[in-house]
């Protein structure tokens, strides 16, 4: 599928992380490997009104062959005699936020608000968790972000992978590459499942099951993926052009921005 790109650190409420349920705590913790993640529920998102009246832009990251683009391309220069370019808006104000471990963080935009709740431990109290998710300005759940101890999850068959965008991201995965994806699974019944997150890769465009998106780090395991309704896109096209929106772009720096400590 091509090389992908290395890249820093820096790019509602309804599809779950895919996880499961949370039982068998202790036994996959002691496996130290994350399963598969099943398709999500049904749900609702920002991301599905998105893609009605989404617009591409030139500046979109997407591919259609899958190969990673980390970075817009530069605008060319205006010859002496064109009139001056409009300036290029301001960057958006960021925030950071930290697990309470101090290890794992991200940054978000400042209209955006992330909440913390409890994540699944052993019975004799080791191995913590927490999951962070993050919400617009408006309360819409976008993203959920877990880190430490893992529950369990399930895969499903894959008859078709579109990879839009794939690059490698700094994170210790202990058992893998971790990559930032977003990506669309064709299964066999007939439906498409979008993704965006962090995955422990490198992804294929050959690849036959779904993936849970676990990646290992060595204070447990960190689950990073967008929230999206069921079948949010009406195809690959739509879920590109919401990719171009200004919504797109800043989850996927949210995504680009994580880093380990």
């Amino acid at each position: 599928m091509g090389n992908i790109a290395s890249v820093g650190a820096t790019r509602a409420g309804a599809r779950r992380l895919g996880v499961g349920t949370m039982g068998a705590i202790a036994a996959l913790a002691l496996a130290g490997c994350g399963a598969g993640q099943a398709p999500p529920p049904a749900g609702t998102s920002s991301a599905a009104s998105a893609s009605a009246g989404g617009s591409a832009s030139a500046s979109a990251p997407a591919s259609a062959t899958g190969l990673a683009t980390a970075s817009a391309a530069p605008s060319s220069a205006a010859p002496p005699s064109a009139a001056p370019s409009a300036a290029p808006p301001a960057a958006p104000a960021l925030k950071k936020f930290t697990f309470p471990d101090g290890h794992l963080s991200f940054e978000y935009p400042a209209g955006w608000s992330v909440s913390v709740a409890q994540g699944p431990v052993l019975p004799d109290g080791g191995l913590d968790s927490k999951i962070a998710t993050v919400r617009d300005a408006t309360g819409n759940e976008l993203a959920t972000v877990h880190s430490g101890m893992y529950a369990g999850g399930a895969a499903g068959p894959v008859s078709s992978r579109t990879i839009i965008e794939q690059a490698r991201v700094p994170l210790p995965d202990q058992r893998g590459q971790a990559v930032y994806a977003f990506y669309a699974d064709a299964t066999p019944d007939g439906r498409t499942w979008y993704s965006m997150g962090i995955e422990s890769g490198p992804l294929s465009a050959s690849d036959k099951s779904t993936t849970g998106g676990a990646v290992e780090l060595p204070n447990g395991f960190l689950l990073a993926h967008v929230v999206f309704a069921d079948a949010p896109f009406g195809s690959v096209a739509a879920a590109k052009a919401w990719y171009a929106s200004a919504e797109g772009e800043q989850l996927r720096a949210l995504f680009l921005s994580l880093a380990y400590a």
